[in-house]
């Protein structure tokens, strides 16, 4: 099996990527819309999550679902939850869990079970209209190893060390990946330890790619940013399904498109959701693979 290493293309798009994580991290419920009515938008997930250092599964959750409204484009917005919501997940294979709401416009699972190859669907009823959206769950592909090392500044690229993943693409159809990173640090009020996207915007903008390039190859790909001496990072490599990997693209281009400001920018597209009923957002079903890193 030859290794694979990712092309000029896809690295070009995971550094700017990189470049926008520097100066904004835009979550999706803080994303200005193009419309300017107010809608309702969904944020969902369900996930299957291995922890490759210790061969740990949860399946269980909890599992979150946010409810929330959106502001005009030139409006400043924030997270408006919205209350009293309606929220179930089902599968193709019976299982049911209404979810409970923990604060306003938040609702948790309670036994819903993830289990990969799956087709899972979020309904959402508020005042009286019903949003729907169904997501596969992929297999998850095992994140092999995690290594780092030292690397020299670069033009504009910053000195640092720099960590690389390993895996196994899976041979034969279409995989589409999310990679999420993480960075453990400590709440100044506090003093508890907790783990924060350690790589921003990249997340939505340069953290995914489908295997049409690698298909069926060894992964050793370098994550573009660089780290210092006593970080501590979690990397999850994730499994969705192209519902997903097309919302997560489109929003990274609309965040890449709207995020410079200014009165003469145009508004950004709106993001693909695979909600019907004219709801914004996304619900994903998700498997992946994690490991940590400490840098010393």
């Amino acid at each position: 099996m030859k290794k694979y290493f990712f092309p000029l293309s896809v690295i070009v798009t995971l550094f700017a990527g990189f470049l926008s994580s520097c100066t904004e991290n835009v979550p999706p419920e803080k994303l200005k819309l193009k419309n300017a009515d107010k809608a309702v938008i969904i944020e969902g997930y369900i996930s299957y999550a291995v922890n490759a250092d210790s061969n740990i599964i949860n399946t269980q959750g909890p599992f979150e679902v946010k409810v929330s409204t959106s502001s005009p484009y030139f409006e400043k917005t924030q997270f408006v939850g919205l209350s009293g919501a309606t929220v179930w997940i089902t599968d193709n294979m019976g299982q049911k869990d209404y979810l409970t709401e923990s604060s306003t416009g938040i609702y948790r699972s309670d036994s819903i079970q993830a289990i990969p190859n799956r087709t899972y669907t979020l309904n959402v009823t508020y005042e009286g209209k019903t949003y729907t959206a169904s997501s596969y769950m992929p297999s998850y592909v095992p994140l092999d190893s995690l290594t780092y090392k030292y690397v020299p500044a670069v033009g504009f690229i910053p000195a640092g060390y720099y960590a690389t993943i390993y895996g196994v693409d899976p041979p034969g159809g279409q995989n589409y990946y999310r990679l999420r990173v993480f960075k453990r640090t400590t709440d100044k009020k506090t003093g508890k330890r907790i783990d924060s996207l350690f790589n921003g915007a990249f997340d939505y903008q340069g953290g995914i790619a489908e295997d049409k390039f690698f298909d069926g190859n060894f992964i050793n790909f370098q994550l573009p940013y660089a780290g210092k001496i006593g970080d501590t990072i979690r990397v999850e490599l994730c499994s969705i399904d192209k519902a997903s990997y097309d919302y997560y693209f489109s929003l990274g281009r609309a965040i890449g498109n709207g995020g410079s400001g200014g009165p003469f920018s145009s508004p950004p597209a709106n993001p693909k959701t695979n909600f019907n009923n004219g709801a914004y957002g996304y619900f994903s079903a998700e498997s992946y693979s994690k490991r940590w890193l400490f840098i010393k």
